[in-house]
């Protein structure tokens, strides 16, 4: 069962994000389609539930595992129960119960995942261990954590190509089976880059939106650079390289400015911990858990370890790093060569639809905060942000209630204040791990969290949600990050 598991987590990391999906109850407002009323089965859901079931059948159903659990003591479990009591509070008072219910139920599904991806219970997709190791393990070693991360980065490439393929062609094509809707340049509010009498169609991948695209690609070119950092193999680097091109160049034509600047943050990041000289962890092919009544620790810290051993291994790095980022800027370059007037428009904030798009992000910062000073403690809800505009503005036409493009603000407004703080405790904890046990991961995180200033997907929709708890838990699997496998892409 173990292996049915590991090779459904990775048919699922490589398909999350089509949209495929059966509407069940189409939600509607003032006779238009209203996506956060609506409730969806995914795809990707249903096989989402196999893995959950599987799961639970292997591991909730061994006693030894509840014997294991009682005896680890960690601030993880009250975290979680904490965040859980608030949710379904807060969603028993929301302003729309089936609206929150089914928010709620996406985040659930999500935090399941995480804690699947995270190895808190014994080796989910790691078949390698004895059985009495697999009690007491609560850690993938890294090499399997690295083929999960392939397996996402895969589906990057895929999605970076269809998005060059739109952007060349003018053209995305719907399709009911893949979850696409019909888009062009001259249809109206499609997502377009204006200068002069030209429209030019954004890349929508196969995503509802370009941001959305935006940030699924960003994260997984930076997870990209880290691949390629870590694998000593020639070949895999080549490999690696020639997909980067297509992430990269998919995030280009998604023209998502929030998801470029992202990448400049998880980017510097990365620098970052390519030069810190961290102290080592952990013996070779031996994993630390972090967890385990933090028995081991350095001067009362977790131990820190990159993901290579410093020294000469270190300026080997760096010197790898700047190489990639010179093949990523010759990337770029290409692609400013040749479509120059649109890249130059999308920072023209004289221009019509630019000026638009700014205004209307400020006239959605102002109206955020007017309704968090009304519900300062517990918000408005889960999920029902854009219900309570449509409440306070019930004329408008329905794609104009929309989430604040902004992730916090969005938390603030639908949770309140108790709920930002309880989702500080738990995210800050989750973070603490992350940089303890799988540092190399941190600038995905980052690059995560930057884009989050810029749009709502990573908090609005069940592909955002999902991708959100995805990596979270790719970064708490991890012990001591090891060279990638020289088979890392025979999945």
């Amino acid at each position: 069962m173990q292996k049915l598991i590991k090779y459904l987590l990775l048919i699922f990391l490589f398909l999350l994000p089509w949209q495929t999906r059966y509407i069940w109850h189409y939600g509607e407002l003032n006779g238009g389609f209203w996506e956060y009323g609506t409730f969806s089965i995914y795809a990707t859901e249903i096989l989402l539930w196999i893995i959950l079931l599987l799961f639970f059948v292997q591991h909730f159903l061994n006693k030894s595992f509840w014997v294991k659990l009682k005896e680890k003591k960690s601030k993880r479990g009250l975290a979680f129960i904490l965040f859980l009591v608030f949710l379904a509070f807060s969603t028993v008072l929301s302003n729309n119960f089936w609206v929150s219910y089914n928010y709620a139920f996406h985040i659930l599904e999500a935090m399941a995942l995480m804690v699947v991806l995270s190895g808190v219970i014994p080796t989910a997709v790691d078949g390698s261990l004895k059985p009495d190791e697999r009690d007491s393990s609560i850690t993938l070693r890294s090499n399997r954590n690295d083929r999960l991360t392939v397996a996402l980065w895969l589906g990057g490439v895929v999605q970076g190509a269809l998005a060059i393929y739109q952007f060349l062609t003018q053209n995305i094509s719907g399709s009911k089976w893949l979850g696409m809707a019909e888009h062009s340049a001259r249809q109206l509010g499609a997502s377009v880059v204006e200068f002069g009498d030209q429209r030019w169609l954004r890349a929508y991948g196969g995503f509802g939106s370009p941001n959305s695209l935006g940030i699924y690609l960003v994260v997984l070119f930076v997870l990209g650079l880290v691949l390629y950092l870590k694998t000593e193999s020639a070949r895999i680097k080549i490999v690696i390289s020639v997909g980067q091109i297509f992430i990269l160049s998919g995030l280009l034509v998604s023209f998502s400015r929030g998801a470029w600047i992202a990448a400049v943050a998880g980017v510097a990041v990365l620098f970052v911990v390519v030069i810190s000289p961290l102290p080592r962890g952990s013996e070779e092919g031996v994993a630390v858990d972090c967890d385990a009544n933090d028995d081991v620790k350095s001067n009362g810290k977790p131990p820190l370890t990159p993901p290579w051993k410093g020294g000469d291994d270190t300026r080997t790095a760096l010197k790898q790093f700047i190489k990639q980022i010179l093949f990523a800027l010759a990337v770029v370059i290409f692609w400013l060569i040749i479509f120059y007037p649109v890249f130059t428009a999308r920072f023209n904030f004289n221009n019509r639809l630019e000026a638009k798009s700014i205004s209307e992000r400020k006239g959605q910062y102002t109206e955020v905060l007017s309704f968090i000073k009304s519900n300062p403690v517990l918000g408005v809800g889960p999920g029902a942000y854009t219900l309570v505009l449509w409440e306070k503005y019930p004329k408008l036409p329905s794609w104009q209630y929309q989430p604040v493009h902004n992730i916090y603000l969005l938390a603030m407004v639908e949770w309140g204040l108790a709920g930002a703080i309880m989702l500080i405790f738990l995210f800050g904890y989750l973070l603490e791990k992350i940089i303890a046990k799988s540092l190399w991961l941190m600038p995905a995180v980052v690059t995560l969290l930057a884009a989050g200033i810029f749009d709502h997907w990573l908090a609005s929709m069940y592909t955002g949600i999902i991708f959100l708890w995805v990596i979270i838990g790719l970064g708490l699997s991890s012990s001591r990050p090891q060279p990638v496998d020289k088979n890392l892409f025979l999945l």
